[in-house]
């Protein structure tokens, strides 16, 4: 890790340690840091998989990991942590993902403090991989660079992607196109098996602002009706006209009230199909 990147976890540390130095004084919470450690050590030894260090019960990680890192932010650092991800400032998402991490797990603060080798093993092995910040912040990147948003509204048309469904496979990709479409579908699992409302945002102001052929109706609905759930959209008269095309509108409407992906089983069933192989990070 650079000196910038470090010096700022560990001011992060700083912070933590005041808040935390009562418990630190306890016999019960010294013993738990050994714990993880010993535990740590010992099945690091019998070379797991990444998928394994987050579901086995045999991990120290276990039962840690049960909340995106960002769900225990402030509202500042939330604020904070959007703004670097739009910004392509990734390793430090990374570092506000600890920070949320340590957050919703105070007692892991001094393990990350002594023992620098898991807690690099945390961003390197676990916060790039199902970070909801670290993910987007990539795909915003990468979207950028392969002319995502350079691209005429006129021109653009979601079949060039296959619909990220069954329409696509037989469709002959350009390297930029493959790149778009896999940081398309990123943005989409977010949104959609994630319930990551950033990612949402995206998708629904990417539609209405640049492509309007970018989400077909369904997709479109299900999203705008998710964070008008949220209290952080208002559907318009024109989410009316797409709901008379659709079936099953009043299945999409269960699934977004409840932001259950069991209820998408019928209304959305590619997306189902797609969260339901994820390995989430949520056990």
């Amino acid at each position: 890790m650079s000196f910038r990147y470090s010096f700022f976890y560990f001011m992060l540390l700083f912070v933590f340690a005041l808040g935390a130095q009562g418990a630190l004084a306890s016999s019960a919470f010294a013993e738990n840091n050994s714990s993880f450690f010993e535990k740590f050590e010992k099945f690091r030894n019998t070379n797991p998989s990444i998928h394994q260090w987050v579901t086995s019960v045999d991990s120290p990680w276990y039962g840690y990991l049960n909340r995106y890192f960002d769900e225990a932010l402030s509202p500042k650092d939330n604020h904070d942590y959007l703004a670097w991800q739009k910004a392509g400032r990734c390793l430090d998402v990374i570092q506000i993902d600890v920070l949320g991490f340590l957050n919703a797990n105070r007692e892991l603060i001094p393990v990350f403090e002594k023992n620098e080798h898991i807690r690099k093993f945390f961003e390197d092995k676990i916060a790039v991989r199902y970070s909801r910040g670290f993910r987007r912040c990539q795909s915003h990147n990468l979207l950028t660079s392969y002319g995502f948003f350079k691209k005429q509204a006129s021109s653009f048309s979601f079949l060039e992607y296959g619909g990220l469904g069954e329409s696509g496979r037989d469709y002959v990709y350009t390297k930029e196109q493959k790149v778009r479409l896999v940081e398309l579908e990123t943005i989409m699992k977010l949104a959609i098996c994630d319930d990551y409302q950033a990612a949402q945002t995206d998708l629904l102001n990417w539609h209405n602002e640049l492509f309007s052929t970018l989400l077909p109706d369904d997709i479109y609905y299900y999203l705008a009706q998710r964070l008008e759930r949220k209290k952080v959209y208002k559907i318009q008269n024109g989410l009316k006209l797409k709901r008379k095309k659709l079936r099953n509108w009043r299945l999409i409407n269960e699934a977004a009230f409840e932001g259950n992906i069991e209820k998408l089983r019928f209304a959305l069933p590619y997306w189902f199909q797609s969260c339901t192989n994820m390995k989430p990070i949520k056990l």
